[in-house]
């Protein structure tokens, strides 16, 4: 994602040692002009879609199930392995993907849900309802909110 001069990307390893296992994920600020960069957020596993909402950064912390935003405070946390997001005024659109890494991580909650589906939940009350999607979709990439109410 891009915001002015600076790019923010999510990273499974910031160190660069996620094919040895070692998943110290975070969020990467890159300053377009300078080339600088600096790591934002270094405590997330497997994290996915950086987006920003009204020059607040929201990232799903996939493996751990969490939308983090609002300077990284959790938002929502579902059982399964999050990817995928979108917002408007009144929801969380997020993405749940057949998490094929559960065995061998450990997640830090239970259950862990190995199914495919959108979940919504509304931004003041908390309330969610969750829409199964056919098994033979295992994984969400993106969501898109085309419209809303």
């Amino acid at each position: 994602m891009i915001i002015g001069d600076f790019a923010y990307v999510s990273m499974f390893s910031v160190t660069g040692n996620w094919k040895h296992g070692i998943f110290d994920g975070g969020l990467v600020e890159i300053n377009l002009i300078s080339g600088c960069s600096k790591v934002i957020s270094n405590n997330l596993t497997m994290p996915h879609n950086v987006s920003d909402e009204n020059g607040q950064i929201f990232i799903l912390d996939s493996f751990k199930g969490r939308l983090l935003g609002q300077n990284f405070n959790e938002l929502a946390q579902l059982p399964g392995f999050v990817r995928g997001y979108d917002s408007d005024a009144q929801y969380y659109y997020l993405g749940e993907s057949k998490n094929r890494n559960f065995s061998r991580m450990e997640s830090g909650r239970s259950p862990v849900s190995l199914d495919s589906k959108i979940t919504v939940i509304d931004r003041e009350y908390l309330f969610c309802r969750s829409i199964p999607l056919p098994r033979h979709i295992s994984e969400i990439h993106a969501l898109i909110c085309l419209a809303s109410n």
